[in-house]
């Protein structure tokens, strides 16, 4: 919009559009909302984000559009802010606000409503909005958790996200040293590429449960200086959003003046929101309630340029699966509460009990408890991401070690273990629809394919996998479904029925198969005939 560009050059509202966001707006429903301001009451330092956000959604709920609420809050912010906010700060309030829902009020006209929603779709074009070359993404760890968007990690109760997440904010945040926190830092599977402010918002542990966590982490480092905690157990619980959901949600008081707090900081780069949960309002299962929260951290997010981690919890049914929550490729939908939550947030990362944790354990010499051994990996992405798994074993610390690269150097050599895993694979592709078929030379076979699976079989031979498949047959643990002259692998408890895109794979490969097979018998009449029958 062209505010932007000429935001330092505002001309002063006037005096009726001043009052008009003194008094809360037009209506009484809204104007309760500013009662008791008098109008030249001064905002402090420490308000000025809630307050001008406050006033801005009035303006939003009145019609306005983000050019008009920019000039009424460029004069607020000079007239009644005790030291005035940035002028980019104000723009930023004023896009955040005009993207609340609720614009135009229902006493307003039609035809006026279809004024106020411009797009301005004639000149967004995209030889305007994309020209030259695109912005390459900021991580915060590579390929895992972006910066500036909101991210999800889920897991059952007592996995040990909360305490990864605060090795994260130590990587983050502690200068480089003779430790786990040198300049090779990494956490969640992958590179740890940021350094900078983190703010840890913990409604679940209380200062003295995090003097505990974090000093055993630590290892004898300092407590950085640049790692923020507001604990809400003893400073006092707060929601998120309020109201109801019929009529609208809208940001509680106490969580602006958080928010302000936060963008009162530099260089913000990790916020830990712990849990999503215990900052709720109501039900989460509740699209509204949902939604209206990740609009919030997504705004932060925005406005920080920081990764927001939400951390949840699985649904405890889907958590407590046979084979775990990765079974049957069913973690995503296993994350608690709406599908809002998952599709607001740009990457969503599963941790959850390894189906065979006692056989990793033996294989690394370690000591097997019950549920030490997670596997971690990113189970939602708008865009580039890893798609292997972690393995994590929990130390006496409590925090995921991983052990990715030493487990898979001894489990080249363990095909016990491989066998087991490859059974996993062929019940997984099973039920994603997108079986393997047994010819080794398909493009659906399990060789051509093993880049699919984790990165144990990306090195192994069409040989490997044909004996160690019909193996699996010969145990029980594996059956062929043929459909025409091809077949494929499924679990052996499994019926052909229950897959319809299996029949539809094998038969384009009984397509290519049954072809072949009609091209030598007629190859074979042809020269017999040629030859009079001799060979």
């Amino acid at each position: 919009m062209s505010w932007e560009v000429v935001m330092h050059n505002f001309a002063i509202a006037p005096q009726a559009l001043i009052a008009f966001c003194q008094r809360g707006g037009h209506s009484t429903s809204a104007g309760t909302l500013a009662a008791n301001d008098a109008a030249d009451e001064r905002i402090p330092v420490g308000r000025r984000n809630a307050e001008l956000f406050k006033r801005a959604c009035v303006l939003r709920r009145a019609g306005m559009q983000e050019e008009e609420i920019g000039v009424a809050l460029h004069s607020l912010n000079l007239r009644l802010c005790e030291t005035a906010l940035d002028v980019n700060e104000v723009r930023k309030i004023a896009r955040s606000a005009a993207n609340q829902a609720s614009p135009v009020p229902s006493d307003v006209p039609q035809s006026s409503r279809a004024e106020r929603r411009a797009f301005n779709l004639k000149a967004n074009t995209a030889d305007r909005l994309f020209a030259g070359t695109p912005k390459q993404v900021g991580w915060l760890v590579h390929r895992v958790f972006p910066r500036g968007k909101v991210v999800v990690v889920a897991s059952p109760p007592g996995v040990g996200k909360s305490m990864l997440a605060l090795y994260l904010a130590l990587q983050l945040t502690l200068p480089p040293g003779p430790t786990a926190f040198d300049d090779v830092r990494v956490c969640f599977g992958g590179r740890v590429e940021s350094r900078g402010c983190t703010v840890i918002i913990s409604a679940e542990d209380d200062l003295e449960e995090m003097h505990r966590r974090l000093h055993a982490l630590a290892g004898g480092r300092p407590m950085p200086e640049r790692l923020h905690v507001a604990s809400l157990p003893d400073q006092g619980h707060l929601c998120v959003i309020e109201g109801d959901p019929r009529k609208g949600m809208q940001a509680t008081a106490a969580w602006l003046a958080l928010k302000e707090e936060i963008l009162g900081l530099d260089e913000v780069v990790l916020i830990v929101v712990d849990t999503l949960q215990a900052v709720s309002t109501g039900d989460l299962n509740a699209a509204e309630i949902a939604q209206s929260m990740m609009n919030e951290f997504t705004d932060l997010a925005a406005r920080t340029g920081a990764t927001v981690m939400v951390l949840h919890h699985f649904n405890k049914d889907k958590a407590t699966d046979k084979g775990g929550p990765m079974a049957g490729s069913n973690a995503m939908d296993a994350i608690r509460g709406s599908s809002a939550i998952v599709g607001s947030a740009r990457a969503a990362y599963g941790l959850y009990p390894h189906p065979h944790g006692r056989e990793v354990c033996e294989k690394l010499g370690r000591d097997y408890a019950e549920n030490s051994v997670v596997v971690g990996r990113i189970v939602k992405a708008n865009g580039d991401a890893r798609r292997d798994e972690t393995i994590y074993i929990r130390n006496e610390a409590g925090l995921l070690e991983d052990c990715t690269h030493e487990f898979l150097r001894l489990q080249r050599d363990d095909n016990a273990l491989l066998e087991q895993e490859l059974l996993d694979e062929i019940a997984k592709a099973y039920g994603e629809g997108k079986p393997y078929a047994a010819s080794s030379t398909s493009v659906n076979g399990l060789h051509k394919r093993r880049h699919d699976m984790p990165l144990q079989f990306n090195d192994l031979s069409a040989k490997w996998f044909a004996e160690h498949a019909k193996a699996l047959m010969n145990a029980g643990k594996v059956k062929l479904i043929r459909i025409g002259p091809g077949s494929q692998y499924i679990p052996a408890d499994a019926t052909p029925a229950e897959t319809s895109d299996a029949k539809a794979i094998g038969t384009e490969e009984s397509t290519v198969q049954g072809k072949r097979a009609v091209d030598k018998k007629t190859a074979k009449r042809t020269k017999a005939r040629q030859t009079g029958g001799r060979e």
